[in-house]
């Protein structure tokens, strides 16, 4: 065992990191809103890739590997340690490794940070290099909330909340907060520019950033905000006057100020006309995310305690998801199936068990140290600043999911937080064991640009051509041929094979191009049931494939094998199986089904629908009008085309109308409704139901942009015959 000092890199090598360095901060503007998955493929492969370079070139440079480990580095090896075992060992360790194309967040991705990071702490920039990139990453930012704002893409076009570039509002709001902190360190920076030019700066910066927040309408980033400002005020109130008490007083007026702001926005009839300022000051019906969030926090807890000690394996909790579900969940939320528990902490619990939610926290453990000493290029003031970042994305992070960018941000400014004067770097190492270890290392860089960089670049390019085919079969045959030559993640694919099938077999196609297409994707579906004969959720969709496709038996057979490996769970299982005896026209077992699914979850109304349409299939509108009266409003709206179809199976479509009526609450009816109430009364001929949901629908929704005499020429054109279908044309117009 011999010492030496610590080897200088070389300035070459060094430029060339940063350089990359500074191309990876690019991260956010590599997208593609038309591809399959592109907000997310697209700029993970280009992350992977500029990463792998970095990887390279540090690996070829003198000191790299023969640097001490810090507190911090050895923190993050023995995490992505104990998650690669835990993966390992999971129920399905090649999707944990891989993951899927739509969330690319398994072990190779958390490797590449992990890598990400090694890179940047063991290279020795200096200060005005890191605060050139912190520059790089505000600006980033800055540009994406701009160019999502003005851009037609940049926003979700349910809810109209902000998503930009990034594709999704609660990743984009991550993102926002982490700089929106950064920008507050930088504040303290460049000491030759002008004060009054950087207050500019500042402060449009700090505007941008916090107005691109709010307009995402993400509630766990104004927790984010909240926890990162009171730590802030709270330090820099204890570095002036090293006393408890001051903290105490502006820690109560900074908590009464926002509860004020609060009370405001909820009691204000302006403000509350904002669709973001209503959803971030309400927490019931289509914006009560807290009620399933809970539930899955439930599952995850219950699926941790079957697997404690390294859990199910990253990507998995679609397995833990079925076997200890909750019929609660159905009710007030949006899915049905959720492939997160929404809270980084039970993630982890799930994915590693108790090691790798250990050493996740060991990470915060080694980075609070790291924060409390004087050993880093940092001062105590930069470096309180920089806690804040931290805190907010710790509690975003308590009621949401991790995603790309605010990772990379997180693991980057561990790397600032982690680097020293190069002069307090000492090494410790046996010279003969850097050639194979370099050679080892570029292996496995190899590797992971075949499986990581440039499948995931293949598979998106030629999903991206097979979508410029213009004929459904030429389009069917890319996408099969993709799928074969897929050599991981071939799941999504087959998925994705399958939703095309479906929408055609509901198409006007050739019934050969049908078949064709059918006989095709069941091959496919039948490979992957092979593969993981566990996951019910493939289960299901298959299930869903072969009654579309008019195979009851084998539908029966998937339902029944789910059932059995979940138990008696999941009332959409038993939902699906009762559909299938439908089919069969067998409708004591299917309605004996449908009420055991309603058992399951009395408060989830989709079982009765079913019910009361094998009534309108028997043609018993006695039983079928009685039992869709117990159908609650919001079952109506959130189901209103079943609803429809019931009706008409009884064949007397004016019952729709008579029904739609009959409801008191029509303040919860959507546009869609109205409409839905309007169009139907036209063609049962009855111009008097014609005229009220007409004039209902005015004094619910069309008053907000439209006159009343033009929806008195709507009323008058149907008089004389003329379809309301202009309503259609109308409804856009309200979300504007």
């Amino acid at each position: 065992m011999k010492t030496h000092p610590h080897p200088t890199a070389s300035r070459t090598s060094e430029n060339l990191i940063f350089f990359l360095f500074l191309g990876s901060l690019l991260t956010p503007l590599i997208y593609n809103d038309t591809s399959f998955f592109g907000f997310i493929t697209e700029r993970t492969w280009f992350f992977y890739a500029v990463t792998d370079c970095m990887v390279v070139i540090a690996l070829l440079t003198p000191g790299f590997l023969t640097t001490t480990l810090s507190r911090l580095q050895g923190a993050v090896l023995l995490f992505l340690g104990i998650l690669s075992l835990a993966d390992g060992l999971g129920v399905d360790p090649l999707l944990s490794y891989f993951s899927s194309y739509t969330r690319l967040d398994g072990f190779v991705t958390y490797l590449h940070l992990g890598l990400y990071f090694l890179v940047l702490a063991r290279t020795p920039f200096p200060k005005t290099r890191w605060n050139t990139a912190l520059l790089v990453s505000a600006g980033m930012a800055m540009f994406v909330v701009l160019k999502g704002y003005f851009s037609a893409t940049g926003w979700q076009p349910i809810d109209r909340r902000l998503v930009a570039t990034v594709g999704n509002p609660s990743f984009l709001a991550s993102y926002l907060l982490m700089n929106l902190f950064i920008v507050i360190y930088l504040s303290t920076q460049f000491p030759t520019v002008s004060r009054w030019i950087k207050s500019l700066i500042v402060g449009l910066m700090v505007i941008t950033l916090t107005g691109g927040i709010y307009l995402t309408g993400t509630r766990s980033a104004v927790l984010g905000l909240v926890a990162g400002i009171i730590f802030l005020s709270s330090f820099i109130t204890w570095q002036r006057q090293r006393a408890l008490w001051p903290i105490a007083l502006r820690l109560i007026l900074v908590l009464a100020l926002l509860f004020g702001l609060f009370r405001l926005a909820l009691t204000s009839n302006f403000l509350q006309k904002s669709s973001i300022v209503y959803r971030l000051t309400h927490y019931s019906g289509v914006n009560n995310t807290l009620s399933p969030r809970y539930v899955c926090w439930k599952i995850g807890l219950d699926a941790f305690a079957e697997r404690p000690w390294l859990g199910w394996g990253q990507e998995t909790f679609s397995y833990g998801f079925a076997r200890h579900f909750d019929p609660a969940i159905l009710i007030g939320g949006t899915f049905e199936w959720y492939d997160r528990t929404h809270s980084v902490l039970v993630d982890w619990a799930y994915s590693a068990g108790m090691g790798g939610l250990l050493a996740y926290l060991l990470i915060w453990v080694a980075l609070v140290y790291t924060l409390r000493t004087n050993g880093t290029i940092l001062t105590l003031t930069e470096r309180g600043i920089l806690g804040s970042v931290f805190v907010a994305y710790f509690f975003f992070n308590i009621l949401n999911v991790d995603s790309l960018l605010p990772l990379q941000t997180f693991f980057l400014l561990l790397a600032l937080v982690n680097t020293t004067p190069q002069s307090a770097a000492t090494t410790r190492v046996v010279r003969t064991w850097l050639v194979p270890v370099r050679v080892a290392a570029l292996l496995m860089m190899t590797v992971l640009v075949r499986y990581g960089v440039y499948e995931l670049y293949r598979t998106g390019r030629d999903l991206k051509n097979q979508q410029n085919l213009g004929d459904v079969q030429q389009r069917f045959d890319a996408l099969e041929k993709t799928y074969h030559q897929a050599t991981l993640r071939s799941l999504d694919l087959a998925d994705l094979l399958e939703s095309q099938t479906l929408a055609i077999l509901q198409s006007d196609a050739q019934p050969s191009v049908k078949q064709f297409c059918y006989q095709r994707t069941v091959q496919v579906i039948n490979q992957q049931v092979d593969r993981h004969p566990g996951y019910t959720r493939l289960l299901a969709r298959a299930a869903s494939l072969f009654l579309a496709g008019g195979d009851i038996d084998r539908t029966i057979d998937l339902c029944k094998r789910a059932i059995a490996i979940e138990g008696p769970r999941r009332p959409s299982a038993y939902l699906q199986l009762g559909n299938a005896y439908l089919r069969r026209n067998e409708f004591r077992r299917a309605q004996a089904l449908f009420d055991q699914a309603y058992q399951l979850q009395p408060g989830w109304q989709e079982p009765l629908l079913y019910k009361a349409l094998a009534f309108a299939v028997q043609k018993d509108t006695l039983q079928c009008y009685r039992t869709m009266r117990t159908i609650h409003t919001e079952t109506l709206v959130s189901k209103l085309n079943f609803v429809k179809q019931v009706y008409l199976q009884t064949g007397h479509p004016h019952a729709f109308v008579e029904r739609i009526d009959q409801t008191d609450s029509k303040a919860q009816f959507s546009p869609q409704v109205f409409m839905e109430w309007a169009l139907m009364a036209f063609d049962t001929h009855d111009t008097v139901q014609m005229t009220s949901a007409l004039n209902s629908f005015y004094n619910h929704y069309l008053h907000e942009r439209f006159t009343y005499p033009q929806v008195k020429q709507i009323i008058d054109d149907g008089l004389r015959g003329v379809r309301p279908d202009v309503l259609a044309t109308m409804i856009p117009e309200l979300s504007r």
